[in-house]
């Protein structure tokens, strides 16, 4: 089998109470600083 070098997998995922409120987290790095994104991890 062939090695497939450098590869990324990335997750999210949505969190929402019981009231109806959803997580949001605002970027503080990459191409997407400063905007609101789902949280997301590596």
């Amino acid at each position: 089998m062939e090695k497939r070098g450098k590869v990324w997998l990335a997750v999210g995922g949505l969190v929402a109470t019981k009231d109806g409120r959803w997580l949001f987290v605002k970027k503080k790095y990459s191409g997407l600083k400063g905007k609101w994104s789902l949280p997301a991890g590596f």
